[in-house]
């Protein structure tokens, strides 16, 4: 009775080892294949364009729905939006639409195009994906503006005017309907040759007055570009001024009128900003 329990214990043992070992099965192979196998594409806002694609079934396929995934759904259209059976080396053209919103900002987006069995081929296939998806990328960029070696992106929302002889770009509401003053958000350069500390400069000669602001310290650190940069707020005016120290010079990003503040035109503004 014991060498039966120990044999039996042994092909217990064996068998168990053998399914540690085995190999795990083999990934289902593709039933579509897509011409091309991805499309990325990069867009300023406001831009759309329409991207001519295919698929070629690699087996029968039966009627199924195209789905775009949710993370880019605000970005790509698909047409047609449900094909019939498919039959094996048969290809189908698929239409894509990428169209960015003007207020959008800047980003990449990355999902998918997926092929979903329509046809009700029992619960556990109704819904399915068909492998395999087509991956999208969608790349928001703005405008870009250079003043010396600074270069920054910006909303087509505004008009960027760059004024080389005085250092600065400004950019404002891009409305020729638009009356009176526009608000405006300004980069300009500023030399500070002595190495001046940013108490010693913005103390009203030579740099504007922040020595209340300064002192008190009302102001955030913050970073732009990877550069540590101050940030004060001046209800009184009002504005936002953002302070960068470099080697040599300051470099000063104001919100004048706070107007950008709530849009993330002003935050776009200064996480593109690169300079030195």
């Amino acid at each position: 009775m014991t060498r039966r329990i120990l044999v039996a214990l042994s092909l217990l043992a064996m068998l168990g080892l053998a399914a540690l070992f085995a190999a795990p099965p083999a990934a289902a192979e593709p039933a579509i294949r897509w011409n091309p196998n991805r499309v990325e594409e990069t867009l300023q806002p406001g831009q759309t364009r329409t991207i001519g694609t295919s698929f070629t079934a690699l087996a029968d396929v039966p009627s199924a729905i195209l789905r775009v995934s949710t993370s880019v759904t605000p970005y790509v259209s698909v047409q047609p939006s449900s094909i019939g059976p498919v039959s094996k080396g048969q290809t189908v053209t698929v239409t894509l639409t990428v169209s960015v919103p003007i207020d959008a900002l800047p980003a990449t987006t990355t999902g998918a195009v997926q092929l979903r069995i329509a046809e009700p081929h029992g619960k556990k296939e109704f819904g399915k994906t068909i492998a395999r998806p087509l991956p999208v990328a969608v790349c928001v960029e703005w405008p870009k503006a250079t003043l010396e070696n600074l270069h920054v992106s910006y909303p087509p929302t505004l008009d960027a005017i760059v004024h080389a002889e005085f250092r600065v770009v400004r950019f404002s509401v891009a409305d020729p309907l638009h009356n009176g003053p526009r608000p405006q958000i300004a980069i300009e350069i500023e030399d500070n040759p002595n190495g001046l500390s940013l108490a010693e400069f913005f103390d009203g000669d030579p740099g504007a007055d922040l020595s209340t602001e300064i002192a008190s310290g009302a102001y955030a650190e913050i970073t732009v570009g990877g550069r540590l940069a101050y940030r004060f707020g001046l209800p009184d005016v009002p504005a936002v001024l953002v302070v960068i120290p470099e080697t040599g010079r300051f470099v000063t990003v104001t919100d004048a009128g706070a107007a950008f503040q709530s849009t993330g035109e002003f935050q776009g503004i200064l996480n593109s900003l690169q300079g030195e």
